[in-house]
């Protein structure tokens, strides 16, 4: 279930303020205005019907965001994690945040079992390098520039990522003779993958991550974005499967369906211009 929140210009960094949602009791801090639509926690999705079934269309703002890469996800009722907000900045990977993003990695064996994000790069092939092999691979791209990220921390903690780059950084998508059959021309940027560390699941980190790529995106020129989501739509997915996102979260974020490439997962575009 969505909710649409209002994030609102915030005062400076020493007098940021928190502004409540007057119907959904979440909140966000900002350093520029950007409206979201974040899922509910559990405890407050089921106290709304008929109005909060429809489905948000994301204003203007979320189409085409601003430059900001502060904010606040409301907290939710689950063991181990609280109910208090969430302050998350997101930065680029590279030279500076790859500790912080090695140590998530770390702390999950390796992100999807010792992936290190390198599976839609062209080295990435599963059962060719060891994960020790994959996390040099990975750290060499991101030291030459070849990788890109926008990696989301609360605080100095890396808690998420949101992977992307140009369409031959990351050439090994999946899906590809169903991809390849329909294709008219490749896109500038592609958006391939998400990682959330555990204990933060579920609380909208991927929507911050996803809004920082597609930031990070346009400030590197913009042009023509793709991914690959999966639609969710009736049905529970584990979040194993999800690391691609789902459909409705890119729709939130100004994101069109393009085409059917596998049995839930859609090609969907839009284009972002220069920040």
């Amino acid at each position: 279930m969505l909710a649409r929140i209002q994030l609102t210009p915030a005062a400076p960094s020493d007098e940021r303020r928190s502004v409540p949602h007057p119907e959904w009791r979440c909140f966000f801090v900002a350093e520029a205005g950007v409206s979201v639509a974040l899922p509910l926690s559990r405890s407050d999705s089921t106290k709304r019907t008929s109005r909060s079934r429809r489905r948000v269309r994301p204003p203007a703002h979320v189409r085409d965001p601003v430059a900001s890469s502060v904010a606040t996800v409301p907290g939710v009722h689950r063991p181990g994690v609280g109910s208090g907000p969430l302050q998350l900045v997101t930065k680029p990977l590279d030279r500076s945040t790859w500790p912080d993003f090695a140590q998530l990695a770390e702390d999950h064996h390796g992100a999807w079992n010792g992936c290190w994000c390198l599976n839609f790069h062209a080295e990435g092939s599963p059962n060719v390098h060891s994960p020790e092999e994959r996390r040099r691979l990975k750290q060499e791209r991101v030291r030459e520039g070849r990788a890109h990220a926008a990696v989301v921390c609360d605080d100095a903690h890396c808690v998420g990522w949101c992977q992307y780059g140009p369409a031959n950084e990351l050439p090994r998508i999946k899906h590809q003779k169903v991809y390849r059959a329909g294709l008219r021309d490749l896109p500038d940027w592609r958006i391939t993958c998400f990682f959330v560390g555990r204990i933060h699941r579920r609380r909208g980190v991927a929507d911050v991550a996803l809004a920082g790529a597609l930031r990070q995106i346009a400030q590197s020129g913009g042009g023509i974005i793709e991914s690959y989501p999966e639609d969710t739509t009736g049905r529970k997915t584990s979040p194993w499967f999800l690391y691609n996102g789902t459909v409705a979260m890119f729709e939130r974020h100004g994101f069109e369906r393009d085409r059917q490439i596998g049995k839930d997962h859609w090609v969907v575009h839009r284009s972002i211009g220069r920040a």
